[in-house]
């Protein structure tokens, strides 16, 4: 639900009320003034106040390529986490493989393992590349 509201400030291209932003997202107003709240205090939006109007509207706080590139960033940081792990379990079925009596399965195993670890080394590239394009249009 946060991420819709994010993206109905962002996809707007101006401030939008509570009420707006209900009927765009479709969620009740109780429930988008509680995401609101947490967008503020987050930081991802504010609240902005125009003379001679009781209710505010909102807006997304951060340009969208700098938002795109933080979460794009904090996904990378958790794939190369991952792949880490890979690695390391890649590692210690090496040496392993020939002391155990599974060693047909030990086989098996690291070849998943390592089409995982090449297949996350392909993502992680991509995101990387993703992450570069967006700083250089942003």
């Amino acid at each position: 639900m946060v991420g819709r509201i994010l993206g109905v400030l962002y996809a707007s291209g101006e401030p939008l009320s509570q009420k707006d932003i209900s009927g765009k997202a479709g969620y009740e107003l109780s429930a988008v003034s509680q995401a609101l709240n947490m967008l503020v205090g987050l930081g991802a939006a504010r609240r902005i106040k125009r003379s001679g109007e009781r209710k505010g509207y909102y807006e997304p706080n951060t340009p969208v390529a700098v938002m795109l590139t933080s979460t794009l960033g904090r996904w990378l940081e958790g794939e190369k986490s991952f792949q880490s792990d890979i690695k390391q379990q890649i590692n210690r079925l090496k040496e392993i493989q020939d002391k155990t009596s599974k060693k047909e399965e030990a086989r098996k195993l690291l070849k998943v393992l390592r089409e995982m670890d090449l297949a996350l080394q392909n993502f992680v590239q991509i995101l990387e590349e993703a992450v570069v394009k967006i700083q250089r249009i942003g």
